[in-house]
Formats: structure tokens, C-alpha cells, sequence
């Protein structure tokens, strides 16, 4: 089985920060790409995964189909976030103490590329929270991101194995 992860670009509306938000966006889709592939190149059910560009637009199922078809996937993933992280600080004494919250909703959609049958789909909420440190450094929201990323793919992965393995006994 050959998968292609689609993630739709964020509407420009909805970024109050769009510079760094969107970078902050295309690495997070690399991290899920990336823990995707190595958590089920193992199973023997998925060849391969790849990302289909971050820039894509399409409103329709056909319109899916045909990225999907240029990339010579059997399936899409089509996988839809928000992700928020918010710096909360707070001051003990002469240190300030800081610490790093992140919020993930996120909605995954399993498409056969030639029927266009939706097949398998799931919602996921995570919230993470990063250890107090006496500074907020940026590998905070990286390793927080890593965290978060960890847990919503075993969550994918665990929702298609339990679709092939049902598919598989039929």
C-alpha cells in the first residue's frame, strides 16, 4: 500500500502570526511524516508514505483523487490540524518560571484514490506540557512538538491497522 499525507494549508485568516506560524506548520508535517514512516514500514501493510506539496488547494473528492493518482498512491491521508502552543509564565522568588502548553485538535481521513471512498476517519485531541525551566528556549516548542507528534501517530497508526486488519478478514 502506497499512502500520500495530505495536510490543506491553513486559511491565511486564521494565522495571527503567519511568518512564524506557517514555518512552525511545515515542520510539524515533516515530524508526522517522519514518525508515520518509521512506526509503519514494519507492519508489511504500507510501502510508502509521502508528503504531497503544502501548498495544495482543492474543495473536492476528484480534485484529491488526482494529486493522489500523480503521486502513484493507493490511498490519501488526508489530515487536518490545529495546533496552538502557548508560553505561560509565572514568577517564584527572583526567577521567573515559564513553561510551554500545546493544544492539538486534529481530524484524519482515509480515501481510496481510485473509488474515492472515504474508508477510515478519526478526531484526536491531545494537550501537552512542557517541564518548567527558568527561561523558555526554543527547543522547548520542539521538543513539545516532538511529544505531541509522538502521540497522534501512534493514535493513526493504531486506527489503520485496526481498518486493514478488519479489511483484511473480510
Amino acid at each position: 500500500m502506497r499512502i500520500l499525507l495530505m495536510v490543506p494549508s491553513q486559511p491565511m485568516y486564521s494565522l495571527w502570526n503567519y511568518g512564524k506560524h506557517a514555518a512552525r506548520l511545515d515542520s510539524f508535517n515533516i515530524m508526522i511524516l517522519n514518525e508515520l514512516t518509521e512506526k509503519l514500514k514494519n507492519t508489511g501493510l504500507v510501502y510508502d508514505i509521502r508528503l504531497a506539496a503544502s501548498m495544495f488547494r482543492t474543495g473536492s473528492v476528484d480534485g484529491l483523487q488526482e494529486i493522489a493518482a500523480r503521486n502513484r498512491a493507493d490511498e490519501c491521508l488526508l489530515l487536518s490540524y490545529d495546533l496552538w502552543l502557548v508560553q505561560s509564565s509565572s514568577c517564584l522568588g527572583f526567577w521567573p518560571v515559564s513553561s510551554l502548553k500545546g493544544n492539538l485538535n486534529s481530524e484524519m481521513m482515509l480515501i481510496d484514490t481510485r473509488t474515492g471512498f472515504f474508508l477510515a476517519g478519526s478526531r484526536y485531541s491531545f494537550s501537552k506540557k512542557s517541564s518548567s525551566d527558568v527561561l523558555i528556549h526554543q527547543n522547548k516548542e520542539l521538543e513539545l512538538m516532538h511529544l505531541i507528534v509522538a502521540e497522534l501517530t501512534d493514535a493513526i497508526v493504531v486506527d489503520l491497522l485496526e481498518f486493514y486488519e478488519s479489511e483484511s478478514s473480510k
